[in-house]
């Protein structure tokens, strides 16, 4: 039977606790039969919305990969996290608690992704729209990504939430926070050794390239911001829950538990988190238990998931993410997305 569905439905569900309504998109295919594939796609760092856009930078990505997959014959659900964007009342329609964004650590926001499962799960849109139960997704993109196999655990541990049945990484399959802040920080380095004449030599003088590189001093920068509610003499908010949980998380026990089919995708442009993993041999290693895997680096490929002609610098990431902002993905990326989604029975 075909049911005719609008392609952007306004959705809300209340998280596990009760104390936000979580509110985004619930895209899908404009006619489709039932059975529908169903991608809840999980953001990255940040206070960005379920498009990934935030006050410093509209990066257009789940929108633009939410379109690619609707056209597909996909559904997918994203929404804005929990203190931003429309994300800012409690259930009954009062405001939310204060500082309730940076209050959050990944244990908070990982079982906003299950309240999202159960959301599918549960919910008349859903069942309404013939989404097929045991052909779940799930899909995160950088710290998405990296709360991944915690977010797959505890999707599998719930009575009520559909068991995925496939992970997708974007940008971070493998990653942790502490490794990440590394690889950041040497990219930093790079750049700032590459920079030439007085601007290079400007720029060298307020940030040394060696204490960047320094690994020690990763260290205690992320045992910092792990610990204190504010930085910057108190001027600047931090989310020190986060930063604290993702230092507590053991990788490779997580990585183990993960049996479920897998798709990692690195960029060879990210300076943010390292393709290494991804690369075949790294990434069998770490799911031995999968059942199945494929792995793709993209060497071209940003970590907003296009293609950059030329070298990144990432002393202009921000400005380059921008100017991305308005271009369409990498159609590879979502071309690789699609066919592993479709490809399984």
């Amino acid at each position: 039977m075909v049911v005719t569905v609008s392609p952007e439905e306004s959705i809300s569900f209340s998280s596990l606790n009760g104390d936000v309504q979580l509110r985004g998109i619930l895209s899908l295919p404009r006619s489709a039969s039932s059975n529908i594939p169903l991608v809840i796609l999980v953001a990255g760092s940040g206070e960005v919305d379920r498009n990934e856009n935030s006050r410093l930078a509209q990066l257009n990505v789940f929108n633009k990969l939410a379109e690619a997959l609707a056209k597909a014959g996909i559904a997918s659900l994203r929404y804005d996290k929990r203190g931003v964007g429309e994300s800012v009342t409690t259930p009954t329609g009062g405001p939310c608690e204060r500082g309730l964004y940076h209050k959050a650590g990944v244990s908070e926001l990982m079982r906003d992704v299950v309240a999202a499962g159960r959301f599918v799960a549960c919910s008349e849109e859903c069942k309404g729209a013939g989404i097929a139960l045991d052909k779940v997704f799930v899909c995160g993109h950088s710290d998405g990504a990296l709360m991944m196999p915690l977010i797959y655990r505890e999707m599998v541990a719930d009575a009520v939430c559909p068991t995925p049945k496939g992970c997708i990484f974007l940008c971070g399959f493998g990653e942790t926070l502490p490794h990440a802040m590394v690889f950041q920080r040497n990219k930093m380095a790079d750049s700032l050794e590459a920079s030439n004449g007085l601007w290079g030599f400007l720029l060298r003088l307020l940030v040394d390239p060696a204490k960047l590189r320094d690994e020690s001093q990763s260290r205690k920068l992320f045992h910092q911001m792990s610990q204190s509610p504010t930085l910057a003499l108190g001027l600047v908010k931090n989310p020190y829950n986060w930063f604290r949980e993702h230092g507590e998380l053991d990788r490779d026990a997580l990585y183990v538990g993960l049996t479920c089919h897998i798709l990692a995708i690195g960029g060879g442009k990210d300076f943010q988190t390292s393709p290494e993993y991804c690369e075949e041999g790294a990434a069998a290693k770490l799911v031995p238990r999968a059942a199945s895997l494929k792995s793709l680096v993209f060497l071209n490929m940003t970590h907003v998931l296009r293609d950059l002609e030329g070298p990144m610098d990432p002393l202009q990431g921000r400005g380059v993410y921008i100017k991305q902002g308005g271009q369409d993905l990498k159609h590879e990326l979502t071309h690789a997305i699609i066919s592993f989604i479709l490809s399984l029975p």
